[in-house]
């Protein structure tokens, strides 16, 4: 570390040791208000931890090794029969890919290539991962996640923004329809897309299935993306 850094890291080692003694008095003290006192300074403590983190450039919570534990457990969870899945409780499924979308919006994430496939159902707050600043993901893999409609559109809307990342989705074997077709359509004619593979194959569980002209037209408007049926 440089003789800057070091001085940078002191000082705010020195503020946090302020803020303890500070937080020790008014803990003893009677104020009626020292409860919010000592939340405001708990806050405050976090944020200079993060900045010497930020500073010494270590992963202070574990994110790194926490979100490689819990997709470790969602392959589990893939590798299970249907029947095994549905004694999973649901709060226990969404919870665990609420703790893997929380590491993945920490700047100390280094996951680039997600693969969620054969999950129960679509996680639709992943989505909120592709709006943080400290998204890494390039490849998101969807296989069969009872993807409808609806996804497609904050699918396509993540795709829209200019510090997008990925350049490869696997939305095969998922219940898309026609109109989702359009829908792609639409973004490639109105966007410069950094897409360079879209998997659509086995999309055959809407009853509004793939047209051969939608196909074409979509196709026709991806440019450099390759498109796969």
């Amino acid at each position: 570390m440089s003789p800057k850094k070091c001085t940078e890291v002191k000082k705010l080692y020195d503020e946090l040791i302020d803020l303890k003694k500070e937080m020790d008095m008014l803990r003893s003290a009677k104020n009626t208000k020292r409860i919010e006192f000592v939340k405001q300074g708990n806050r405050l403590a976090k944020i200079i931890l993060n900045k010497i983190a930020e500073i010494e450039d270590h992963d202070p919570t574990g994110v790194r090794a926490r979100s490689l534990e819990i997709l470790d457990r969602i392959d589990q969870y893939r590798n299970m029969t249907p029947e095994m899945q549905k004694q999973i409780p649901d709060d226990e499924y969404l919870r665990m890919f609420e703790e893997l979308c929380d590491c993945l919006q920490s700047r100390h994430n280094t996951i680039v290539r997600l693969d969620l496939s054969d999950c129960r159902d679509f996680y639709d707050g992943l989505l909120d991962v592709f709006y943080s600043p400290n998204n890494k993901i390039e490849i998101l893999i969807l296989r069969n996640n009872n993807v409808r409609g609806l996804d497609v559109s904050g699918i396509i809307s993540v795709l829209e923004r200019p510090a997008c990342k990925l350049v490869e989705i696997d939305l095969s074997e998922n219940e898309l329809s026609n109109s989702s077709l359009t829908k792609f359509v639409e973004y490639f004619r109105t966007t410069k897309s950094k897409l360079k593979r879209l998997d659509l194959r086995g999309n055959k569980k809407s009853l509004l299935a793939f047209t051969d002209k939608s196909k074409d037209e979509l196709k026709k408007v991806a440019g450099n993306c390759e498109i796969i049926f």
